[in-house]
């Protein structure tokens, strides 16, 4: 786990990493790993923001598991959480 060798190094992952990995995990289409590191980010009280999210309903859409991505889209609403518009 990438975060293990970060912490066994004496850092500690920020909002940022988690992002960065909840991007890579969306990518890869793998949705239970993606689920998993966002209540690890969630339990640890990290920032949960745009980026996100749109890694989290991209993975959703992109695995064909369009009510969780719709679910997604509705906290992120609920959380007051806005996408950024092109």
């Amino acid at each position: 786990d990438i975060f293990a060798s970060i912490r066994a190094q004496g850092l500690i992952p920020n909002s940022v990493c988690y992002n960065s990995m909840l991007h890579v995990l969306s990518a890869s289409g793998d949705m239970v790993r993606a689920l998993q590191l966002w209540d690890e980010m969630h339990s640890r009280g990290l920032e949960i923001s745009e980026h996100t999210f749109a890694s989290l309903i991209s993975c959703a859409f992109i695995t064909g598991n369009r009510s969780a991505g719709m679910y997604l889209l509705e906290l992120m609403h609920e959380a007051g959480i806005q996408m950024n518009q092109a």
